[in-house]
């Protein structure tokens, strides 16, 4: 086992041969959109995400359905399903059958097995002091989901949300692949500050984030500034609030922003600052168009 529970990381690693190392991680998730495909695709999505946050490549994904049998159309599992193949398909991976239970919520995700070369892998706890940190997707899917489910956003306004959700990481991880990568997390269920956190505390350094560099969907944005709070927020900021300095100074921008639960977020990501530009360009035209460097590590001063 190279990569195990005690850093947190995105996903276990386990070398089966001098040349040769598993990624092998899991995630499900209740819907975020009302169109069947797309939450397939998105879940999907999600679960692979974590392979490439570890500098890996999908191979193989066991689909797992938590579905209410009794009051859902046989026609929607399917297009769920048919959403998670296709973008399985596109990361180069198959998917080998998989797990269903009858639940009275709706829920899907992925089990998903990856490769990677043992010596090449990324992990969450090796930042170095004057790295810059890239980030490669906007932040605010959380909000934007409840304002979604409430009717408060139109379909029009969610789309560019959705689009970024259904947007595998998998671009991002090959254009990364050409930059001396220190550290990679992907930003999922614990938000901007919790994954950083992760990123920092594992290897006793600290971030500065430059919030008014943080890629944001604009709507989400306006809704955080009309008071939509939602649970994910809340339980992220109680856990991560009191290792955060620096809140007190922030006057124009809402903070939940950075602790607002992600769904198929981007990479965050710690390389070389000298790098940066040429990695952020290189992000861009792999179709990541809010990449952008939103900070730097420092020495902890805990």
């Amino acid at each position: 086992m190279l990569v195990g529970a005690d850093t947190s990381d995105d996903a276990a690693v386990y070398q089966i041969i001098p040349g040769l190392a598993l990624i092998s991680t899991v995630d499900i998730i209740s819907p975020v959109c009302n169109d069947p495909y797309l939450f397939g695709q998105i879940a999907a999505v999600n679960a692979l995400s974590d392979v490439y946050a570890m500098g890996g490549s999908p191979i193989l994904a066991l689909n797992i359905c938590a579905f209410p049998v009794s009051n859902i159309d046989k026609k929607d599992l399917s297009k769920i399903l048919e959403g998670a193949a296709s973008k399985v398909e596109e990361a180069g991976a198959v998917i080998g059958g998989g797990h269903s239970i009858k639940d009275q919520e709706l829920k899907f995700g992925l089990s998903v097995i990856g490769t990677v070369h043992p010596l090449q892998f990324w992990r969450n706890n090796t930042p170095q002091v004057k790295d810059a940190l890239i980030l490669t997707k906007p932040l605010g899917t959380g909000v934007a989901i409840t304002a979604y489910k409430k009717e408060h956003i139109s379909e029009d306004k969610f789309e560019p949300i959705l689009r970024s959700m259904a947007t595998l990481n998998k671009y991002a991880a090959a254009s990364l692949r050409d930059f001396d990568v220190h550290a990679v997390t992907d930003v999922t269920g614990f938000g901007l500050a919790g994954h950083g956190l992760g990123l920092a505390q594992s290897s006793d350094l600290a971030l500065k984030i430059r919030l008014n560099l943080v890629p944001t969907f604009e709507v989400s944005i306006d809704y955080m500034n009309k008071g939509l709070r939602i649970g994910g927020t809340l339980g992220n900021e109680m856990s991560t609030l009191e290792k955060i300095k620096g809140l007190e100074n922030i006057k124009n921008h809402p903070k939940d922003i950075l602790f607002d639960p992600q769904t198929s977020g981007g990479l965050l990501v710690s390389l070389p600052s000298k790098q940066a530009s040429e990695a952020v360009e290189a992000l861009k035209k792999a179709g990541y168009a809010h990449t952008s460097v939103i900070g730097e590590v420092i020495k902890s001063k805990a």
